[in-house]
This record gives structure tokens, C-alpha cells and sequence, in this order.
């Protein structure tokens, strides 16, 4: 019908953007803004105006002048509906008030629509293009050829005012016929909405031949729900079975109806294997596509990027996209893992410079989208190529069509425009239309009948859904003007619906129930007609799923001399011992097979960004006075600026993220910075900073112990001083006895991890040591001591080793198997917690 008319009217069809781009020349005489702002304003316009052609309606009738409402009744008949309708709309409108800011900006722009309308055609006819709406009014109101054509109109439904207009002129001079799909079921019936048209059309446009329209009353109507969607579809599957074992094959004469088509994906990975041919008759949507992803990857990059570099989760999630996998093999890997090691969250161009088609900032989007694309297509394998290529022609199309229009595209408009083509894109599947398993949508159904129809999401919000148009004209005034309103909507959808019945044997209609953010689980008003006003046997059936979280089996690694052997091997930093301590089986998991957790880049200034920061500000800091006697003076002297200096750069150098939690962070660093500078400066004893972030290594107790001390003081009867900077909010100073140590209960990790330090240099340098705690949170106190609570001794320290021993001994027994803690407090946040089903 529409290629009919278009040809009938001789005008030539203009892209939507074209139209909303002279549209909001027009506009912006009367109401001047932004094309931003008037570019949803302007598709619904547009969809307004397409309306009253199609349906003959002089727009100064619709978009009067609420003062002049005696002018009204001239366009209907004394004392009809419509016109009350249309008068109680403006009576009501502001109830004798003055009208609200809303309301007086709506006839603002209501009072101008009239002239709107005329300019724009005006301006349409001088560019030789037009909008459907008004090809169909140019086609009902101009005088038909007469080329001797007699037109056969077959299954049509709704018509607008223009096509029963054209189809008047044809009947009246016996060159059309008409051929409706109907049946007793709905048509016979005044109350049932699925005949409204019908009715209509038969009385103005009688059936050019005789036809039997009663229905099949012994159909079997199945109702299944099911929780999912996923057991939707697999419902659907058993449901194919059944057909096939009574029929002995399944055919053309078998229907899955989707009504909500992103459900397709899913139905054709549930397709039993005695099902030998389908057709698809919709297209696979682009927007289920990596190549779609892969775009909206490219829109997010450029979205919130800064001057010179990227946001960290746009380039990681670009470099493991599978189309930039498949091109760059582990050069990808590398560079995030580079990007997670230096916790970059915003990454800088040049790093990315393997992949500058992608990683370059864009000046005009459209040309950086198809230059991205292209970059990938030659690798992307056949079977998706086709994605790619279509997804880089329908970008190149938008691209030409704004190049034609005279008005500036934001990005922010051209992201819309972009996403909306591509959510109308389809990619063909390949398949015989006269054989095998019929899959379509709802609209596809028309003039098709189907032994067996399944049909797919019938709950009440997808099917028939909300059809409410969306209009800048009220509902009433659709209704008085006689323009289609929601009603019509869903009376087309029930059409839809009822005339899959009639020749049918099996209907089975399945639908989620548990309710969504896209649903509330409620059944299609359909199935609800069928119950209480058909004849019908309708079967029910219920998809239930029993939910139980399963008993926590205790986890049990045993040893073997394989494992043994490799814990031999192995060297232990103190946080591996204290991993030990505190859960076998996590240590198994981190250290002896090294079961990796994803890191990420925290965009925060979180705890451990802080302490990083504290122990490189520190390390700055002291560099310059290594070596040097009596550190103090020098220590004091440090000035304010100076220290500022080095934080900035540290903040600088982590490129932490702007926001009041990291302010707060970095306000924390440098309370903490100070007070470890005021407390050395005061320090009373006579030492030297000795050496800063020191790499210390031995073996003791048969365990080969490695570490890294923040920093090493040598006093003047050679002590050697191991301080360790702690940021941490639980770090503490106070111990009892050597056994809390050893106890995970106690939590003393960070004097433990002191003290394997001192036992190393203790150990291989063979000089005394004493531990000193800096504790950022309690440097302030005027009370503070770095030293530990217990004095460390000779005698404290050899405790310390027989009770290490002991745990040497533990980890290297073969009959001791790796178990899970049992303090389920420590699982809390454990990283492990998944694969123990806590």
C-alpha cells in the first residue's frame, strides 16, 4: 500500500533528519532554541503532522485559537460527540483559571503550529521532498490515473482517511477489489475490538468474494508460565518435542510468534535437534551484535575523555573486546596490565599508541566511528563480517545525510540519531520461506494461518504493551478530530492476535510471570478474553523452580609430595604467613597455585592508594638525607612548601580521581606526612637513616623469607632501627605474647610482618634490631611510641622462631591438608569466599 501511494502522489521520500532539520528552521522563527533541545520536539512534531495528513484533517482546524472556540463548530455537524469532546477539552483546560507556567507554554507553541505546518510544506514542496503523510494527501486528493489497472487489496486492517479516500476513487470505478481476513470469532461480535476496523471496511468495501470465515472451536489453547525467560524459551523446546512426536515432523505449518523480538537469540539456542529447518523471518538485530557493543564502547571513550588521555574502564574495556583481541593478540594484555599495576584512571594517549585508529580524540564523531570500524573489519571472521559491514554502512548513511542538512549536530544529538538507526538495523538470516519451522514477529503473522501457533511473552505490558502515541496532541482532541488514539492501537494488536486463531488446531501461549523491571508478571489481556469469553478448553501449566541455597561442604586440599615438593620451592613473604595464619586453604589458593583475583584500577583515593602514597611522600622526602648524622635538624627543616611539593606529585603520579572521598584521602596523607616528620624530628636517641625501601631476603626455619623494609635507622651503638610506615585504621602496636601472633583470631599482621623483618636482618647481618611502628592515625598523640608493647629481646625473639618453626613445620607437613578457617568473619571480604560458597 505504501509503495502504491507514494507512486500515486509522485513525490520523493526524505530522510527523517533532513525532515527535522527544516522542520526546525521553521520552528525556531516562532520559538527560538537550540536544535538540541527541538530535535525530540521535532520527531514527535513531525509524527503529529504525518497524522493529520493521513487522516484529511485541515491543521487550522486542529490547532485553533482556544479564544475562538465559536469558530470550532464550523468544522462539525450541530451537536455532534467530537465537537462536545473538543469543547469540554478547552472548557477544562484551565478550569476559568489562569494558566499554569506548563499550560501557557503549551498553547505558546500550540498557537504556532498552524502556521508551522503550512511554512513547512511550503518549504518542502520547494525542495521536492516530503513526509509519508503528505504523499498520502497529495495521493486521495489529486485525480487518479486512469492506466486501466484493476487493484486487488488483500488482508488489510486499519485504514486511515486517505487510503478509504484512494480505495473509494478505485471501487467507485470498478477497478479495485477486496479480499478482508476475518472471522465469526471477532467480527460478529460489536463489543470485541479485534473486528473494529473490519466491521468498518465491509460495510464501506463489501468482500469481492465469498468466504468461509467461521473458526476451528475444538483448538487446544495451552497457558504456560514460567518464571524466566530463559525457562521460556526452554518450555518452547519441549513444546516443539510434543509436535513432533504427534505429528512425526515439524513444518512451515508451525509458528513461534515473538512478540518481544529480543527474545530471538535466545529461542534459536532452543531449538531441539528434531526440528531439521527454520526461517526467520525478522532479521537479527544489530544491537545484539558485538560490532554494536564495540560502538557503544567507541561513544563511552570519547563521552569521558580529557585532554590527552582516556578514562581507565573505556580503554580496558575496549582492549578486551573480543574484535581488538583478535587483532592485537597480548599486546592488549600488556598495556592493562600496565594500566592496573600503575592504577591509572586516566590513561594517557601516548600509551595507547598501538592502537591509535581507536585511541585518538575524535573532532567530528561519525568519521572517527567509521575509521574505528574499519580498523577492525579485516580481522573479524566471516561469519560476522556481515555485522561489521552493515554496521559501517548504515554509520556512512547517517554520515552523508548530515553533511546534506544545513544545522550544527552536537554530538549529543548525532549518539541519539546514531543509536536509533542502529536499533532499526536487521541483518537478514538466510533461510527457505516455504520450509521448515516458521519464526516470526506479530506484524509478520498477517495473512499467514498455522496449525500449530506458539506464541512467545504473552504478558499484558509487552503484548498488546503500552501503544500510546507519543504526540504533542492531547488525548481528547485525538478523539474529538477523529485521529487514532491508544484504543486504535490496541485494537489493531487484538486483530492481530485473534486471526492467528481461527484455522489453527494447537494454540500455546507462554509468558514470564515473576515480575521485572520491564514487567509486572501479569498475563496478556488475551489469555484472560479467552477464558471468560470463548469457548475454548484452555490447559494451564506452571514452570516452578525450587530455590535452596546448598549446605557449605568443608573444602579439603590434601598435600602430596607434589604440592610438598613446591612449597619447598617456594619463597614467603610475610603477608603469605599471615594468609597461612589466618586460612589454609586462602594461602593455598593465592600462593601455592597462585589463583589470581582480577585487579582493578580504584578511581578513589582508597586505603591502600593512601598507604602507596604515604610510603612513596616518605621515601621522597628522606631521600636527601641518607647517611647523614643526626637527622633531626635537617628533618625540621623541611619546609611546609617542600612537603606539599612531593604529596602533589605523589597525587599527581597515581592520577587519582577528582572527587570529595579522594580530597579526604589525600587530607588524611597529609596529616599523616607531618606528624611522622614532627615525631623524627624530635626523636632523642642518636641515629642515621641508613637505607629506604629495602629488598631483604633469608632463610630461616626452612622458610625462604622475602620482604621489602620501608625504612632502616642505624643507631649509634648499631641497632639497626626496622620502621614500617601503616596508614591502616585497624594497625596497632599492642601485643601480649608471642602466641597472638599466631593466632587469627588477634589480627596482629602488621607486627608479625615487622618482626619476620627484623629476624631476617637480625639473621643475616647479625647485628641487634628493633621494631618501630609508625602508625600514621596515632602519630599525633603526644604519648606516641613507635616502639612495640612487649620488649623485643634476644629471649622474645627466639620464642618468635620456635613458634615460625612450628609453622614451618605445619606447611611443609604432607598429613596436614590445607582446610578452611572456621572464623567466618575472615571469609567476609575474602577474595576466595565464591569458590567456598560462602
Amino acid at each position: 500500500m505504501d509503495e502504491l501511494i507514494w507512486q500515486m502522489s509522485g513525490m520523493h521520500r526524505a530522510d527523517n533528519l533532513r525532515l527535522v532539520a527544516e522542520l526546525y528552521t521553521i520552528y525556531s522563527r516562532f520559538h527560538p532554541e537550540t536544535f538540541e533541545r527541538f530535535y525530540s520536539r521535532g520527531v514527535m512534531l513531525l509524527q503529529d503532522f504525518d497524522t493529520i495528513d493521513k487522516y484529511l484533517l485541515p491543521a487550522r482546524k486542529l490547532f485553533v485559537n482556544i479564544a475562538d472556540l465559536k469558530d470550532i463548530e464550523q468544522f462539525f455537524a450541530d451537536d455532534s460527540a467530537e465537537l462536545e469532546l473538543v469543547k469540554n477539552f478547552w472548557r477544562n483546560f484551565s478550569k476559568g483559571k489562569t494558566p499554569s507556567r506548563e499550560q501557557q507554554e503549551f498553547l505558546k507553541v500550540w498557537h504556532s503550529l498552524a502556521d508551522i505546518y503550512e511554512l513547512f510544506n511550503e518549504r518542502l514542496e520547494e525542495l521536492g521532498v516530503a513526509y509519508a503523510g503528505r504523499a498520502y494527501r497529495r495521493a486521495a486528493e489529486s485525480v487518479l490515473a486512469d492506466d486501466g489497472e484493476t487493484y486487488c487489496f488483500i488482508g488489510f486492517n486499519a485504514l486511515n482517511n486517505c487510503e478509504q479516500k484512494i480505495l473509494k476513487k478505485l471501487s467507485d470505478r470498478g477497478r479495485a477489489l477486496f479480499l478482508w481476513d476475518f472471522s465469526s470469532l471477532y467480527i460478529e461480535d460489536n463489543n470485541q475490538e479485534a473486528g473494529r476496523f473490519l466491521r468498518r471496511n465491509l460495510r464501506r468495501f463489501p468482500q469481492a468474494f465469498s468466504v468461509d470465515c467461521d473458526y476451528n472451536k475444538n483448538l487446544e489453547v495451552e497457558v504456560i508460565s514460567s518464571p524466566t525467560d530463559v525457562l521460556q524459551c526452554k518450555a518452547l523446546s519441549v513444546r516443539l518435542e510434543e509436535i513432533f512426536a504427534r505429528q512425526g515432523f515439524v513444518d512451515k505449518e508451525s509458528a513461534v510468534v515473538l512478540t518481544d523480538e529480543s527474545l530471538l537469540p535466545q529461542v534459536l539456542t532452543s531449538i531441539p535437534e528434531c526440528v531439521e529447518r527454520i526461517n526467520v523471518t525478522m532479521g537479527y538485530a544489530l544491537t545484539n551484535t558485538l560490532v554494536y557493543n564495540y560502538i557503544e564502547r567507541l561513544i563511552g571513550l570519547q563521552q569521558r575523555r580529557r585532554t590527552g588521555e582516556f578514562y581507565f574502564k573505556d580503554v580496558i574495556g575496549l582492549l578486551n573486546h573480543p574484535y581488538v583481541k583478535e587483532k592485537s593478540g597480548v599486546v592488549s594484555d600488556g598495556i592493562i596490565n600496565a594500566i592496573t599495576k600503575k592504577q591509572q584512571v586516566y590513561v594517557p594517549v601516548q600509551n595507547l599508541a598501538d592502537f591509535a585508529p581507536i585511541f585518538t580524540p575524535a573532532s567530528y564523531l561519525g568519521d572517527y566511528i567509521l575509521s574505528a570500524l574499519s580498523y577492525i573489519s579485516a580481522t573479524v571472521d566471516c561469519e560476522r563480517r556481515e555485522f561489521t559491514f552493515t554496521a559501517m554502512r548504515e554509520v556512512a548513511r547517517l554520515n552523508e545525510t548530515i553533511k546534506n542538512c544545513s544545522i550544527p549536530i552536537t554530538s549529543t544529538i548525532y549518539v541519539s540519531l546514531l543509536r536509533k538507526t542502529l536499533a532499526a538495523t536487521r541483518i537478514p538470516y538466510t533461510g527457505e520461506p516455504l520450509g521448515g519451522l516458521q519464526i516470526l514477529g506479530i506484524l509478520e503473522t498477517r495473512n499467514l494461518d498455522f496449525r500449530n501457533v506458539i506464541l512467545l511473552s504473552a504478558d499484558d505490558d509487552n503484548f498488546p504493551g503500552n501503544r500510546s502515541p507519543n504526540t504533542y496532541i492531547p488525548y481528547n482532541l485525538r478523539q474529538g478530530y477523529g485521529l487514532p488514539t491508544t484504543a486504535d492501537a490496541e485494537a489493531m494488536y487484538a486483530y492481530y492476535f485473534y486471526r492467528l486463531l481461527p484455522r489453527a488446531q494447537t494454540l500455546t501461549m507462554l509468558y514470564t510471570s515473576a515480575a521485572s523491571e520491564r514487567s509486572t508478571g501479569e498475563r496478556s489481556r488475551y489469555i484472560y478474553q479467552l477464558e471468560y469469553e470463548s469457548a475454548f478448553d484452555i490447559r494451564r501449566r506452571e514452570i516452578a523452580i525450587s530455590i535452596g541455597k546448598p549446605q557449605n561442604q568443608v573444602i579439603r586440599i590434601e598435600k602430596g609430595s607434589a604440592i610438598v615438593e613446591k612449597l619447598q620451592q617456594m619463597r614467603f613473604a610475610p603477608s603469605a604467613l599471615n594468609r597461612y595464619i589466618c586460612c589454609p586453604l586462602k594461602f593455598y589458593f593465592a600462593d601455592v597455585e597462585r589463583i589470581r583475583v582480577s585487579d582493578t584500577v580504584e578511581q578513589e583515593f582508597t586505603p591502600l592508594a593512601l598507604g602507596n602514597a604515604l610510603h612513596r611522600v616518605m621515601e621522597l622526602l628522606y631521600e636527601p638525607i641518607v647517611g647523614r648524622a643526626n637527622p633531626q635538624r635537617m628533618i625540621a627543616a623541611i619546609t611546609a612548601e617542600r612537603v606539599e611539593e612531593v604529596i602533589e606529585g605523589v597525587i599527581r603520579e597515581q592520577r587519582v580521581a577528582q572527587s570529595a572521598i579522594s580530597q579526604i584521602g589525600c587530607d588524611t596523607l597529609r596529616r599523616y606526612v607531618k606528624s611522622m616528620l614532627r615525631y623524627d624530628a624530635k626523636r632523642e636517641d642518636t641515629y642515621i637513616v641508613e637505607r629506604l625501601e629495602e629488598r631483604i631476603e633469608g632463610e630461616i626455619c626452612g622458610l625462604r623469607l622475602f620482604g621489602t623494609a620501608d625504612r632502616l635507622d642505624r643507631t649509634e651503638n648499631g641497632t639497626i632501627i626496622v620502621v614500617d610506615y601503616k596508614s591502616g585504621q585497624g594497625d596497632s602496636a599492642d601485643f601480649k605474647s608471642v602466641e597472638e601472633l599466631f593466632d587469627s583470631r588477634k589480627g596482629k599482621k602488621a607486627i608479625f610482618q615487622m618482626l619476620i623483618y627484623s629476624l631476617i636482618i637480625r639473621h643475616t647481618e647479625g647485628v641487634d634490631v628493633q621494631p618501630a611502628l609508625y602508625i600514621g592515625k596515632s602519630m599525633g598523640r603526644k604519648d606516641f611510641s613507635g616502639t612495640l608493647s612487649v620488649k623485643i629481646d634476644d629471649g622474645f625473639l627466639e620464642d618468635f622462631q620456635r613458634h615460625l618453626l612450628a609453622l614451618a613445620q605445619e606447611i611443609f607437613n604432607e598429613n596436614i591438608p590445607f582446610e578452611q578457617c572456621e572464623n567466618r568473619a575472615i571469609c567476609e571480604y575474602c577474595d576466595y569466599r565464591q569458590i567456598c560458597n560462602f
